[in-house]
This record gives C-alpha cells, sequence and structure tokens, in this order.
C-alpha cells in the first residue's frame, strides 16, 4: 500500500500533471467570466437591438455587480492557484541536493584566444608557451568555504559532492581568466601610452 501510495504522489506531483490541473482550474474560472460578459453585457444589447427590450438603470447595475464578481472570483482563484503550487514546488524541492557545478576543463589562450585544454603548458593553434598555473592547498579549502557557503551544506558535504581535481579545474580556469585580463589590461595600458 506505502508503495502505491509513493507512486501515486510521483504521478500526483509531476510537473505536467500539475500544469494540467492548473489549467483546468484556471480555465473553469475563466468561463466564469465569459459567461457573465455574454448574459450581463452582450445578451441585453441583443435583445435591445432585436427584440426591443429597454434596459434599464438599475438593471445595467446588477448586471456590471455580477461581472464584477465574476472577476473578483476569478482573481482569487487564481491567487489561490499561485500560493499553491508556489508551496508545492517548493515541498518538492525539500530534500533535493543542489547541482554540484559541472567541471571546467578547458581555457582560452592569453594570445589567440582559442580555448585549449586547462592543462595544456603549450596552445595547440599558436605554439606559444602558457604559464603553469598551480593551485594551492589554501585555494582549495576558500574554494570548499565558499561553495559550502553558497549551497548551504557542511564543507565536507560538499568536499563529496566536488572532488578535488574538479575543483583544482575550476580555480586553474579562475586564474587563467585573471591572467587574460591583466595581459589585456597591460595591452590597453600600452597602447594608450603610444
Amino acid at each position: 500500500m506505502k508503495k502505491f501510495l509513493k507512486e501515486f504522489k510521483e504521478f500526483a506531483l509531476k510537473g505536467n500533471v500539475l500544469d494540467m490541473a492548473v489549467g483546468v482550474i484556471i480555465a473553469t474560472a475563466f468561463t466564469g467570466i465569459v459567461k457573465s460578459l455574454t448574459e450581463n453585457f452582450i445578451n441585453p444589447i441583443l435583445k435591445l437591438v432585436t427584440a426591443g427590450e429597454k434596459i434599464t438603470v438599475a438593471m445595467m447595475r446588477a448586471n456590471s455587480a455580477a461581472f464584477l464578481t465574476e472577476i473578483v472570483n476569478f482573481v482569487i482563484t487564481a491567487f489561490v492557484l499561485f500560493c499553491v503550487v508556489k508551496i508545492v514546488t517548493k515541498a518538492m524541492s525539500i530534500g533535493k541536493k543542489p547541482a554540484a557545478p559541472a567541471p571546467v576543463t578547458t581555457k582560452e589562450c592569453p594570445f589567440c584566444k582559442t580555448e585549449i585544454h586547462i592543462d595544456a603548458s603549450r596552445c595547440p593553434n599558436c605554439t606559444s608557451e602558457l604559464e603553469a598555473i598551480e593551485v594551492s592547498e589554501a585555494d582549495l579549502t576558500a574554494q570548499y568555504e565558499k561553495y559550502a557557503e553558497q549551497y548551504k551544506m557542511d564543507i565536507e558535504k560538499v568536499k563529496e559532492v566536488i572532488p578535488a581535481d574538479s575543483l583544482t579545474t575550476d580555480l586553474k580556469v579562475e586564474k587563467a581568466f585573471n591572467l587574460v585580463r591583466d595581459n589585456a589590461d597591460v595591452t590597453e595600458v600600452e597602447a594608450k601610452a603610444e
């Protein structure tokens, strides 16, 4: 029985089923607005034009009040649905682990601006020698702490999710980008000096 209830919960809380349910409820509420518009405004105008029935001020007030009631009902229904979907979405995300950032395996050559492997010491395109980028243990620890704070996880959990070699690659890319940016700044200064 528990397995059956678990399967039903997974089915009922799927995004498609939830979206369809919201669509049906909103369509039903909107049908009330269309029906009210037709009965309270369009039909009396048609009866006036075709049958010559008179429209009184009191009748128009009553019709307007009925139409406004349907609009208020629609807005309330939409707001309640929004709140329910927000709560269900939040409840579904409880217990899910945040996705670990994908490891970066390439960097940009500071000379020819092509993508090369992160560990390359020479660019295969322009054959320029590249500086070796080293990552210290302090850099790794600081990055683990940053991710632990960002994902609101214990640092040991972060170390389980993100292997050290992947984190080292990320830090090498960051340092490579900083080198490229620093070289670009120097080039701009030299160009302005000339």
